[in-house]
């Protein structure tokens, strides 16, 4: 990638494998690198849904892809692939370094031009949405702070609807094998389970479970064995009060309950109480203004914690998910 100068992104699960602050990095500009790609250099990477099958419009029409893949089955899966590698990803890649030595850089200045003006000003549109300090507080400034504040080094566990695909934008990985969400199998209520785990494996390292409500809803109880096997893990509740969106208490007065929206939950539900209850540490956040000072005094703490933050229940307009770094 370095030696040729291609520009790569990552599947979610492999996020880290290259840091997202590389400067080959081009997801956020993830549509039209997929897109606009004539050859796609797949490395253990899986055409599944989050890459469409490798169909248009998400790819071209006359994309050829390479694939390297360990596993035998895997290959031509959803897309005849044009040449198909089965092997270890890191031998493959050394042999075909070894094997392209004498080529010449290829020449992609034009490509490389029309990359990183859609980063740009993709970039210029981010910025809007992390400076957004209004209440409700909003996801790109929540996740924006929390991402400023946590150890580089900490493993992610991010799950949810516009939480995990607004997450993989703004929270960034560093290091391989620290992000877990719901990858492949598109599921939720994994989340728990997995920063548990991850917290027994690497009891060296922060754990922080960024979850939206309803995914921490599927499992939440589960905070107690955090609670006692006494596990370092942070646990923070994105609360909308629903799935993608959710019922203000206004609208909750205001209407039969039998009549609203079964993707709704009870708005500003006071999840840190759960985690209090086991001896764990609980703060709730409403203000943008208490933002970092919460974030800060949760992440000081070496018990489990919730930090229970009440966001915008209208849910981000289609336009803020354009870029998910599926």
């Amino acid at each position: 990638m370095e030696k040729r100068g291609i520009p790569f992104l990552s599947s979610p699960m492999g996020k880290g494998v290259v840091s997202d602050i590389h400067e080959n990095c081009v997801s956020g500009a993830r549509s039209l690198a997929l897109q606009g790609a004539d050859v796609i250099l797949l490395v253990g990477a899986r055409l599944n849904w989050m890459f469409s099958y490798g169909g248009a419009p998400t790819f071209s029409e006359s994309v050829k892809i390479i694939q390297i893949d360990i596993c035998m089955e895997e290959l031509h899966s959803n897309k005849q692939a044009e040449v198909a590698l089965m092997g270890d990803a890191t031998q493959v890649l050394k042999q075909l370094i070894q094997a392209t030595a004498e080529f010449p850089k290829s020449d992609i200045v034009l490509w490389w031009d029309k990359l990183k003006a859609k980063l740009q000003s993709n970039a210029v549109s981010l910025e809007k949405k992390i400076l957004d300090d209004s209440k409700p507080i909003k996801y790109h400034f929540i996740l924006s702070k929390i991402a400023s504040l946590i150890p580089k080094d900490s493993i992610i566990v991010n799950e949810g609807a516009n939480t995990m695909d607004i997450g993989r934008v703004v929270l960034p990985n560093y290091y391989p094998r620290t992000r877990l969400d719901a990858g492949s199998t598109g599921a939720m209520g994994v989340g728990i389970g997995y920063a548990i785990a991850a917290a027994i494996t690497h009891p060296d390292k922060k754990i922080i479970a960024v979850e939206g409500d309803s995914a921490f809803g599927f499992s939440g109880m589960e905070v107690e064995v955090a609670c006692r096997y006494k596990l370092n893990i942070i646990f923070i509740v994105l609360n909308n009060g629903g799935i993608y969106k959710g019922q203000t208490t206004e609208d909750m007065a205001s209407k039969n309950p039998v009549l609203l929206s079964p993707t709704s939950l009870t708005p500003n539900s006071r999840y840190e109480k759960i985690i209090e209850a086991f001896g764990g540490k609980g703060f709730y956040l409403d203000d943008p203004s208490q933002a970092e000072s919460t974030l800060r005094e949760a992440l000081s703490t070496n018990t489990p914690t919730i930090v229970n933050i009440v966001i915008d229940a209208s849910g981000p307009v289609p336009s803020i998910v354009a870029e998910k770094a599926h």
